[in-house]
């Protein structure tokens, strides 16, 4: 059950997300629409770190780089997401949904985290939203570096293709998405 507390952190929360939420979610629906994933992977895209609440400290609010104890905490908001929305009870994300919030984290060439896992051994729904994530990332302006551009962002996903992203996930977002930097500038 969640606590008051946490319902007042998870508003917060939101309200730090109106940036990144509006990009991931269009992004979201047409993949979730190509690649056949339906409305919870939507809906999961918007929620993806969501554990990042839980993360004792919150060290995603830091504005710098985070130190190596900080990191490895923060590696934990996968399966603290995971747990925490496949438990609330008005939450109704299926395992498509939750896929997504568990593995996003995950890499193409196994040395990702919080399971190592490579390849196809990734659920499509983990390997999709990592893409989206991190090209919604790289657009974003952090404390401790400016936004790239798209040009430079979608040279980034198109570099970490077949190491850190799946090469077809990639190759959908380059040609999928390459118009919105277009119309966007």
């Amino acid at each position: 059950m969640i606590t008051l507390k946490e319902l007042e952190e998870h508003a917060i929360w939101l309200v730090g997300l109106l940036g990144h939420t509006p990009n991931l979610r269009r992004w979201a629906a047409q993949a979730a629409q190509d690649f056949g994933l339906g409305l919870d992977f939507e809906l999961a895209a918007l929620y993806h770190d969501y554990g990042r609440l839980f993360v004792p400290g919150r060290p995603y609010l830091r504005p710098r780089p985070l130190t190596q104890e900080e990191q490895a905490a923060m590696k934990t908001h996968v399966v603290i997401g995971y747990r925490k929305l496949a438990t609330l009870k008005h939450t109704r994300i299926n395992k498509v949904g939750l896929d997504a919030v568990l593995y996003h984290h995950e890499r193409w060439d196994g040395q990702g985290y919080l399971y190592g896992l490579s390849g196809q051994e990734i659920p499509l729904a983990g390997r999709v939203c990592a893409v989206l994530d991190a090209l919604d990332a790289m657009l974003a302006e952090r404390p401790y570096r400016p936004a790239r551009s798209w040009v430079e962002a979608l040279g980034e996903l198109e570099a970490g293709s077949g190491s850190q992203f799946d090469p077809a996930v990639v190759r959908w977002a380059l040609a999928s998405l390459r118009l919105e930097g277009v119309c966007r500038g």
